[in-house]
């Protein structure tokens, strides 16, 4: 028996904006997206990837998420700082055994 592992990549959405309505609709804020993972692609590829494997006579014995992230983080003169940070999934990792 055999092991095989395919790493399948996440890709980003296309960035894109949402209007947020305030204070009875008579002000509005535009939020840009930009950091939304596209999980209709990410699904579909990992489906292709499956039937690929189950076509070669594997079976899929585990699907593992890997997840990166992305911060920073500075001061403000002498007394103050921010700082911000977010995690997104990078892809999965699918492990198969050969028949």
């Amino acid at each position: 028996m055999a092991n095989k592992s395919i790493f399948v990549q996440a890709y980003f959405k296309p960035p894109y904006q949402i209007v947020q309505k305030k204070w009875f609709g008579l002000s509005e804020r535009k939020i840009k997206i930009d950091s939304e993972i596209d999980a209709d692609r990410l699904n579909s590829d990992l489906e292709t990837v499956i039937k690929s494997l189950n076509n070669d006579g594997y079976n899929v014995i585990s699907i593992t998420p890997i997840t990166s992230a992305r911060y920073d983080m500075g001061t403000i003169g002498t007394d103050a700082g921010w700082g911000y940070g977010y995690s997104f999934t990078e892809g999965v990792i699918v492990l198969a055994l050969k028949q």
